[in-house]
């Protein structure tokens, strides 16, 4: 970090002048914390010579300097340094004492910028990590309210009505599966079984949808790493999508088959109605496309009727049971 300097300059030393610097070795070489002026380390005479002082410091009348490296880490030095023009006083001692008074301030400082520079840093990758996470994730305090969702969760709660958000809060229709969400997620209901909870699941059932929701509950410890950013998360919850039986998935049938999207919803609601006139009219396509788009699944998987293509989707991945 530099300031006062012209930034031509400046990308002219990051450029070419920082190979012929014949400062930074000097400095480089007293112990960290040790304030010097350039002078009696470096004698002018010496640093006039050099192609780094006329073309660089001369330029922009630079002449005095006093500085030294403030911190060590491994084979990289931070160092700090103040300049003066050629018609500015020298340094004097009384000036070089006070920066070296200043130097356990400096280098304090220097650390808390890194330390709220990396939780900084590990906070955002934190978050971005369970906003991505692909399951529904959900974190909560000890009163039950929720500090934290990521977009799977808000996505998954959107799509059904069994279990809603209201004011922070988890809420049900179910009386039963309300009070488990009252006694294992506010943590004073958990009275004499602390740990009962724990890996404790329940399912939310949507009669009219055809994804039923579970919920499973976990503590969320101090000492996990990803728990940095969200100190009062005292619980976290996992929810997952279940299909019920004789449910498919399309994208994993259209990975499973390299099939197109509409090929593959196609070959999903063949497989779970038995016949391709229901499938077209589910899927609101005419007869004869869903026929065009029935060859096109023989052709790319190699066979030859509809029985084959239900067998081979009906024993693969793609066929999610609802205890998955």
């Amino acid at each position: 970090m530099s300031t006062g300097f012209d930034p031509a300059f400046q990308e002219a030393y990051r450029l070419d002048f920082i190979h012929e610097d014949p400062i930074v070795p000097v400095l480089e070489a007293l112990p960290p914390g040790k304030m010097v002026i350039l002078d009696q380390e470096l004698p002018f005479s010496q640093l006039q010579r050099t192609r780094f002082y006329q073309e660089y410091m001369k330029s922009q009348d630079k002449r005095h300097v006093l500085g030294g490296p403030l911190l060590r880490v491994g084979d990289s030095s931070v160092m700090i340094g103040f300049q003066r023009a050629h018609d500015a006083p020298a340094f004097t001692l009384r000036e070089q004492q006070r920066a070296q008074a200043l130097v356990p301030h400096w280098v304090r400082a220097l650390k808390l910028a890194d330390r709220l520079r990396r939780e900084q840093l590990h906070a955002t990758i934190n978050e971005t990590l369970l906003g991505e996470a692909a399951p529904g994730l959900l974190l909560f305090d000890a009163d039950g309210r929720v500090v934290f969702q990521n977009p799977a969760a808000q996505g998954l709660l959107s799509r059904q009505e069994q279990l809603v958000m209201r004011n922070q809060r988890l809420s049900t229709r179910n009386r039963q599966l309300q009070s488990w969400l009252d006694t294992a997620l506010i943590v004073r209901n958990r009275k004499d079984r602390p740990h009962a909870w724990e890996g404790s699941s329940a399912r939310f059932t949507n009669p009219d949808q055809r994804e039923d929701l579970a919920l499973a509950l976990l503590p969320w410890r101090g000492d996990v790493a990803l728990a940095h950013s969200f100190t009062e998360a005292v619980t976290a919850g996992i929810l997952t999508p279940l299909r019920p039986p004789g449910s498919f998935s399309v994208p994993m049938i259209q990975s499973l088959f390299s099939l197109s999207l509409g090929e593959a919803r196609l070959a999903e609601a063949l497989t779970r109605t038995g016949s391709l006139a229901q499938a077209a009219a589910e899927l609101r396509i005419q007869i004869s496309t869903a026929r065009d788009r029935l060859k096109s699944v023989f052709r790319k998987t190699g066979f030859d009727s509809q029985v084959a293509l239900v067998t081979a989707i009906l024993r693969s991945p793609a066929h999610l049971h609802s205890a998955t």
